[in-house]
């Protein structure tokens, strides 16, 4: 009997749905046994997001500074033969939840020495939250042999209306007649089923003691060249924000709300001039600098951080 052992934090539904087709074939496999855990903060985080509170764990998910979590049942750890870690992007870093279970005690005993494959459901920006995790895992003894992204087919800049449409008001339907559905779709979703019918045959195949990538060839995770300079950037701009915010003090800092106004003024400004300028600029160098970027999407695309 194989043990799965799948984690997962999922504000809205979606990544749980996602993580539940990946799993699917592995559910019903009788020689496979999943345990699936949901991480839970202490204080729950609201959906839909009251804007306020939207913009309040912007510099800790920035800064990556742990939320207090319930205690998680893991049983033994050792017992696992691979650990599915879903998680999902909050200001290009992994959701606080995730961030605070990657750093807790439960996860250096879980992950040392495990295979581990991750899945991504967001909006379309992933690569710096997912480097952050690799490093934690790395840290932890984790090896990561696979991720799975599953995001946003809708074009970025309208994504950009779409989802914080859905984050802060719960409604992910078609908007003003031009807007997509925000959202992963529902073939992305279902589409899923592959991944999981291939872990189930590596598992049977007990290729995850070889520690090596067993979903190539499927397109698991596929890295937009384009979009490496963009996050490089925002992440860049995300930090500056983050540092100075963090150091106002507490949530209930009037400090601290009227910088985190003005960084709201500053995000909207970014989105309606900073992001397509750079969208343009890089449309520009690109040919310039595509082999260079060809070396950065291996390595994103690999389980070692970068």
């Amino acid at each position: 009997m194989k043990m799965v052992l799948v984690i997962c934090y999922s504000q809205t539904g979606q990544l749980a749905r996602c993580a539940q087709s990946v799993i699917g074939p592995l559910l019903k496999d009788p020689d496979i046994q999943v345990t699936i855990l949901n991480i839970e903060p202490r204080d729950p985080y609201p959906f839909p997001w009251p804007v306020s509170k939207f913009l309040n764990v912007f510099p800790e998910s920035v800064l990556m500074i742990p939320p207090p979590l319930n205690p998680l049942a893991l049983g033994d750890p050792a017992s696992f033969d691979l650990v599915i870690l879903a998680c999902t992007v909050w200001y290009l870093s992994p959701s606080l939840p995730t961030t605070g279970f990657l750093k807790s005690a439960e996860a250096r005993s879980l992950f040392l020495d495990k295979p581990v494959i991750t899945l991504i459901g967001c909006r379309g920006m992933w690569l710096m939250a997912q480097e952050k995790v690799k490093k934690m895992l790395w840290d932890l003894g984790a090896t990561l042999t696979d991720n799975i992204v599953l995001t946003d087919r809708g074009a970025l800049l309208a994504s950009l209306i779409t989802t914080p449409r859905w984050m802060l008001t719960g409604k992910k339907n078609r908007f003003l007649g031009v807007f997509p559905p925000a959202g992963i779709s529902e073939n992305s979703i279902s589409g899923a089923l592959r991944f999981g019918s291939a872990i189930a045959e590596s598992l049977r195949r007990d290729e995850f003691k070889q520690k090596k990538p067993v979903l190539k060839g499927l397109g698991a995770a596929s890295v937009n060249l384009r979009l490496i300079t963009t996050e490089r950037i925002a992440q860049g701009m995300f930090a500056f924000w983050a540092k100075i915010i963090r150091r106002a003090g507490a949530r209930s800092n009037v400090l601290r709300n009227m910088l985190l106004a003005c960084f709201l003024i500053f995000l909207l400004f970014a989105v309606g001039i900073i992001l397509p300028f750079g969208r343009l600029v890089s449309f520009l160098v690109y040919p310039l600098i595509r082999s260079r970027l060809a070396r950065e999407k291996a390595s994103f695309e690999s389980g070692i951080p970068s």
